[in-house]
């Protein structure tokens, strides 16, 4: 049904979910929280990957840094994100 603008959804989750742990009062305020901050997460995931992409697409850069040694930037030389995951 659509009520100014919002639908609704109907969730079956088990009665031990976290979101239990909330008054009943509470309860829809934090799952539509917590949905909108899992939607951030997956697109910061999918930004992740694709910028992980295009470090291993970059070969030359990649093998310039690890002659170098990691975290050694230098002319030439890039730092990889990977040294920070």
């Amino acid at each position: 049904m659509v009520a100014n603008g919002m639908l609704r959804l109907d969730l079956r989750i088990p009665q031990s979910h976290p979101i239990f742990d909330y008054p009943p009062r509470l309860r829809a305020r934090v799952a539509r929280e917590w949905l909108d901050l899992g939607a951030r997460l997956s697109a910061i995931e999918q930004d992740l990957r694709e910028v992980k992409k295009r470090l291993s697409d970059n070969e030359p850069a990649k093998k310039a840094e690890h002659e170098a040694g990691p975290g050694r930037a230098g002319p030439g030389n890039s730092v990889s994100i990977d040294d920070f995951l």
